[in-house]
Order: structure tokens, then sequence, then C-alpha cells
């Protein structure tokens, strides 16, 4: 028997790697310089920069003990650097497309156009938000790699076999079963990717002659030899591997199945529907909208610009490539149509049934990073689909539509992380300015302007950072500073003063105490960072309503008042900012905690003469109180309209003045007159 498919046949194929290299890098390296850590790379480099590499093992022994191999050995040659893993995140998604490339050839030799179309759009598919979080996420694209070459070398192998080429038949299939066992061993639930091994094989030997049954035999016994290695690895998974986390524990998917079959499995069926829907169609509208219209003008005008420019290369490429070689040489219209489609949209179920086995179901922007793996079978069928469209060039253009819009996303995207990332470098440089230090065992809230946290070591991962970055020992290692994020259960924990927590992150120990916080805002972007005091916290007009709830039990006892400011690390925060107006505010913030009213009143009198002002008018009130503690009236009534504009802050002048507490305790009766005069309206 001799399997005909050949993937070299066509000498254009560089030219269609070549376009999936260039469309990827549009969509993925024009800010890639500019890009740093998010999400997950927090605790990660934490662990990195302060415990050293072999911590990783610690923190991938319970559920993924690859890992801790794959990423040390990264984390060993980049360190803080953030730009090579971009770099190598974008190598491994473009060798992963064209291993798809690879195996879509061996299936269609005939075909180069929407062959190349399906590499294409699965380089850029926009569904995948997650290519910014390079760190965490290189795992996820190698393992990604390693599956598609894994099923290519199949291929090879069997057609190598086929043409009596043993020995080759032999080397590629150890390749495509070493490969198999590391992609399976970085990201277990990749398994579903097995689908499309399988697919692939039957597709062939469904093309010869003889009856169903025989052929469906052939191509079982043929796929059985590549069975071996996720074989093993579920074996090994199932039966040897202690797996100490609930979301990859494969025995409680099983009995969570078993336990009601017919309602598990019906509800199984209808999120895997929706699943398969968001991944196919929903993935190249909903992100680019929700992303594309958040950006300001110039940035939004050049996300447009990237991606007419990557729609026109792949207009171009693939117009050449279509006149390569006569449609339909191979395998008919219908055929091709009918293979496609199954094998792209089983593939892709197949992908997403481990996901929804352990409740995770896609949705924008949360968890769209489980449509990494079904994305390769979507964009197979989508392809397949597109080239049903009567019309060559209404054809091209829907294809250069869809690389439009991916590009203009993955842009925007990329630009978000940006903002994101330097909101957060330009939040702990300013707490560095603010705080000389922070008392061990604080816990921290915090409120970013622009960057999301949702879990607590996008704060404490920083702060530890910046303030306690010795090496400890011990396993779980305790951390110096918690972080605790604000939502309703834990605002009801800081209102009811709740017994301390300890929580162990991958073998890293918090210890969350409630009752020894340290609340750190910045409501706005331009706005500086606040150390909230509670025995009078000071809140901006932009302050948000859960940071004002939970303010007054910040103790600033906790920010540690003498000493040297501390110099976060450049390589992750960056160079120090400009000294402009927050550090202003910041120092004479600090001054005012240690009663240096003349301190603040100087700062306050540099910035006035370097014509510094505030986005934020909360920031006046440190130099309103110094001004009023020196006698200096003209100066605080200069002030007292700019404060009047806003109720809320001339309501809390007001009624610390008349109170005569806080910052405003020791002032004579003549003066604290003045203020009510001033503020009370």
């Amino acid at each position: 028997m001799r399997l005909r498919p050949r993937v070299d046949r066509f000498p254009g194929g560089v030219l269609d790697g070549l376009l999936v290299a260039l469309a990827a890098a549009l969509a993925y390296l024009p800010l890639a310089p500019r890009l740093g850590f998010y999400a997950d790379d927090w605790y990660l480099v934490y662990a990195g920069h302060t415990q050293g590499i072999q911590k990783f093992w610690d923190i991938f022994i319970i559920d993924r003990p690859l890992r801790a191999l794959q990423v040390g050995a990264w984390y060993a040659l980049f360190g803080d650097a953030a730009l090579p893993y971009s770099l190598t995140a974008y190598l491994w998604r473009v060798l992963a497309a064209l291993a798809l490339l690879r195996i879509a050839r061996a299936l269609w030799p005939g075909r180069p156009a929407v062959t190349a179309l399906m590499a294409l759009l699965f380089a850029i598919y926009p569904g995948f938000p997650d290519m910014v979080n390079a760190l965490d996420f290189q795992s996820h694209l190698l393992s990604l790699c390693l599956a598609l070459w894994s099923i290519a070398w199949s291929l090879d192998a069997l057609r190598a076999a086929s043409r009596g080429r043993t020995l080759r038949a032999l080397g590629l299939g150890a390749l495509s079963f070493a490969a198999a066992l590391l992609y399976l061993g970085l990201m277990e639930y990749y398994i579903g990717l097995e689908a499309l091994r399988l697919g692939a094989i039957l597709v062939l030997t469904l093309r010869e002659p003889g009856g169903l049954r025989g052929r469906l035999g052939r191509g079982l016994r043929r796929w059985l030899p590549f069975a071996a290695a996720p074989a093993v690895f579920l074996f090994w998974r199932a039966f040897l591997f202690e797996n100490q986390r609930g979301a990859t524990d494969l025995s409680a998917m099983v009995s969570a199945l078993a336990g009601s079959p017919l309602l598990r499995g019906l509800w199984t069926l209808v999120y895997l529907l929706q699943d398969l829907l968001n991944t196919l169609f929903f993935a190249w509208a909903v992100p680019a909208y929700q992303t594309l219209f958040r950006l300001r003008l110039r940035d939004f005008l050049l996300a447009l610009l990237v991606g007419a420019l990557a729609a026109l290369v792949a207009w171009a490429v693939l117009r050449v490539t279509r006149a390569r070689a006569a449609e339909g040489e191979v395998v008919g219209e219908d055929r091709f149509a009918a293979e496609a489609l199954l094998l792209g949209l089983g593939a892709a179920a197949a992908a997403l049934l481990p996901v929804t086995l352990g409740d995770r179901h896609i949705q924008f922007p949360l968890y769209a990073r489980f449509t990494l793996t079904p994305a390769v079978g979507a964009c197979v069928a989508l392809a397949a689909l597109l080239w049903r469209v009567r019309g060559a060039r209404l054809r091209m253009g829907l294809a250069a539509v869809l690389v439009f819009v991916s590009v203009a996303y993955h842009y925007a995207n990329a630009q978000n992380a940006v903002n994101q990332f330097r909101d957060i470098q330009t939040f702990w440089w300013q707490v560095a300015w603010r705080a000389p230090g922070i008392r061990e065992n604080t816990n921290l809230v915090a409120n970013y302007a622009v960057a999301p946290i949702t879990e607590d070591y996008f704060v404490w991962s920083p702060a530890n950072l910046i303030y306690y970055p010795q090496k400890k020992d011990g396993s779980p290692t305790p951390l110096s500073l918690a972080a605790t994020v604000l939502n309703g259960d834990t605002a009801r924990k800081v209102l009811a003063g709740a017994a301390p927590e300890q929580v162990d992150r991958r073998g890293l120990l918090l210890t969350r105490d409630y009752e020894n916080l340290l609340v750190l805002s910045r409501p706005v972007e331009g706005s500086c960072v606040q150390v909230m005091d509670g025995r009078q916290p000071e809140f901006s007009s932009a302050e948000a309503y859960d940071i004002m709830l939970v303010a007054p039990y910040s103790r600033i006892a906790n920010l540690v008042s003498q000493g040297s400011a501390p110099t976060p690390p450049a390589a992750i925060f960056g160079p120090e900012p400009e000294h402009g107006w927050c550090y202003s505010y910041e120092k004479a913030a600090l001054a005012r905690q240690t009663g240096d009213w003349a301190e603040v009143a100087r700062l306050g009198d540099e910035a006035l003469a370097n014509d510094l002002r505030p986005l934020d008018r909360v920031e006046w009130l440190p130099f309103v109180q110094a001004y009023a503690h020196l006698g200096r009236d003209e100066r605080v009534r200069a002030l007292a309209p700019v404060i009047n504009e806003q109720p809320i802050l001339s309501r809390q002048v007001c009624d610390a003045a008349g109170a005569g507490t806080g910052w405003y305790a020791g002032l004579d009766a003549a003066t604290r007159d003045d203020l009510l005069a001033l503020f009370c309206r």
C-alpha cells in the first residue's frame, strides 16, 4: 500500500510559510518590546527572582512536574527580561502553524491556497488573548507546537512505511512518540488533540479502495502504534502520579460524570456546543469588539493600519498560492469539503471535551485561553467553509477580512497589555517613593488604575519583590507580605475582623490577617498612589466604593516611615520615572506621616514653582494641611476654590477640621474657624 499525499509537491510552500511568519509577526511583535508580566507571570517571576529556579519544582509538582523543568530552563536563560519570552512565544506559535500546514498539505496536497489559509488563520487566531502573557503560557504554546509536530511526524512515518523506508519510518515514529509524551507532560488536557491524529489517518485511509469496514480497520491499525504515547501518559497520570490540584484531577472528572451520567452528559453536550460555537464563530468578532473600541483614537487607528497591512499581504500571497495548482487536482470539491469540515469540527469538539469535563467553559475574555487547542480544528473547518463560497474574489475578500480583524485585535490586545503593565510599574514606583518600608505580615489591599486585580499575587508578588526579595527557606515558602483581592466576601471578612487565614499558593505560603491591612489606591490613570490612614482616610472623587468601605481599617503604622526608599528591580519595573507631581506628592505624604509640616510645605512650594499640578485634586490635601499648620493663610485661600469644586473633598476637610482630628489635630481655634469658613459651605 502506498499513501500518495506529499507535502513537498509545491515549491511555493516556502512562500506560504513566510506568509504565516509575517502575519504572526504583525499580530504579535509590534509592541513586544513594551510588554511585561501579567497574571500568573507574577508569582513565577517572584519565585524565580527570590527563591531561584529550584522553586519551580515546588510550584508545579502538584499537577504538571514537567513544567518545572521547562519554566526553569527559560527563566535560567532569560531571567526577568520580558522580551525574550514574547519572542519565544511567537516562535512556538509560528512553528505550530507550520506543523498544521504540513498536516493539511499531507491530507490535501492539491489545494495549496486553502491549506495555507488554514495555517494562516490558526497562526493569528483571535480567540486566544494570552500571547502577551508570555512567561506563563510558554508551556501551553510549546505543548501545542509539540502536539502538532507529533501528528505531522506520524503522517510522515506512515508515508515512509508505505514506500518501504523502514528506518525512516521508525525514526519519525520515535520522534512522534517523544513529542507526544512531552506535550502531554506539559499540558495534560491537550490530549483532545489526539482526535486530530486519528482523524487525519482515517481521512487518508478511507480514500483507498475496498469496503468501508475494511478501510476503517486499516485506519485504526495504523493509528494504534501512535496511541501508545497517550496510553502510557494516561496510565502514569491515573495510577502512578499523585495529583494535588482539583482542576486537573482526572479521577474527579470521571467520578463527577459517573455520579449522574445522564444529567451530566446532557449538560456536557450543551456546553460543548456552546463552546464550539464560541471557538468557531464568535472568537472572530467578540474579542475584537470588546478590545478595539477601548483604545485611544491613535492606538485604534494604528491597530486598523496593522490589520489592513496583514490583510493586504495575506490576500496577495494567497492569490499567488491559488494560482500554483488547479483546485481539485487530488480530491473533488464535495469530498474535500466533507473531509475538512468533519475533521475540523471533530478535532475541535474533541479538544474541547477535557475542558468541558473539567468544568471550564469558554467566555471572552474570561477562560478564552481554552480556545487554543480547539482552534486547530476550528480553523481547518472555517477555511473549508470559506472555500465553499462561490466566487474567488468574494472568497479571498472574506479571508482578508478575517485576517484584518484578527491582527487588529492582537495589536489592540497588546496595547491594552502595555497600558496595564505601565500602570503596575507606575503604581509600585510611587509606593517605593512613599514607603521606605512595609512591616512584615501586613495584608495589602490595592487598587490599580488600569490593570485589573483578580488574584492576590498580582499585588503581593511585586510588593515582596521590592520590599522582601531575600531568599527564604521552607516549603511552602512563607511570604513576608500577603494581599487580599477585594470582593464581597473579603470585604465582609475585613468588616467582621475575621481570623487570619493561611493560603498555600503553589508552594508559596501567605497569611492574610484581616485586622492588619494596608490599603493602597491609585483611583485613575494619572493620579498618584494614596496610602489610606484608617484614622482619617482621604477619598478622591474617583475612588472605588469598595476601597472606601475598607479604608477605615487600613493601619498607617504598617508603613515604615524611616529609612531610605527601596529601588524596585529595573528589569521588572523599568527605570525610575521622572520626578514630577506624584514624586512631590508621595514625599509630602511621607513627611506628613512624620509630622514634618515644613517639609510638606517646601515640597508644595517647589511643585508650584515648577508648575506641577495634580490630576486628582485630593492630592492637594496634604499641602492645605501643611499651610494651615504653618499659618500660611494665603496658600490655603488660594487652594480652597480648587478643593471646593469637588464637594466630596470640601466635605472631608470640613468634617475633619471641625472635629480637629487626624491631620487637623493641634490647629489653633482661629485657624480651624478659617478652615470651616472656607470649606463648610
